[in-house]
């Protein structure tokens, strides 16, 4: 029966995600429209509603602005929508190697992961000591 809960809730997540992408697709379709102007669009994303906090949306802001990208919209706390003139991108190659302009994760999902791990790892040892203090 365990199983079941997997399945369900693997087919939530897979729900899920295929209304985020809908939502996103409508969000830029309908911002392609505006002003007729040349636009292009990109969606940054951040791992655990890092959006929520002012101060690490605007240093992702800070940092896409220096590549000619402004805000459009934010979906939620984990997806932002950035648009800049489509002429930006003939100068691309002026901002160095430090900056990818079409980059569309912000945060490393790397060291959340490390961070996962090395609290499991102090965790476990903390467990053993223990195991062994008890007998």
């Amino acid at each position: 029966m365990g199983w079941i809960g997997g399945v369900t809730g693997g087919a939530a997540a897979a729900i899920t995600a295929a209304k985020s992408r809908e939502e996103e697709s409508a969000m830029v379709d309908m911002l392609k429209h505006q002003n007729g102007a040349i636009w292009e669009y990109k969606i940054v994303r951040s791992a655990l509603f890092g959006f929520d906090r002012r101060g690490k949306i605007q240093a992702m802001l800070e940092q896409e602005a220096r590549a000619g990208w402004s805000m459009a919209a934010k979906l939620d706390g984990e997806r932002v929508v950035l648009k800049r003139p489509a002429a930006m991108r003939e100068h691309d190659h002026e901002l160095g190697g430090d900056i990818d302009p079409y980059r569309t994760d912000y945060g490393s999902q790397a060291a959340i992961m490390a961070g996962v791990l090395v609290g499991l790892a102090v965790m476990l040892v903390v467990g053993i000591m223990v195991f062994f203090l008890v007998l």
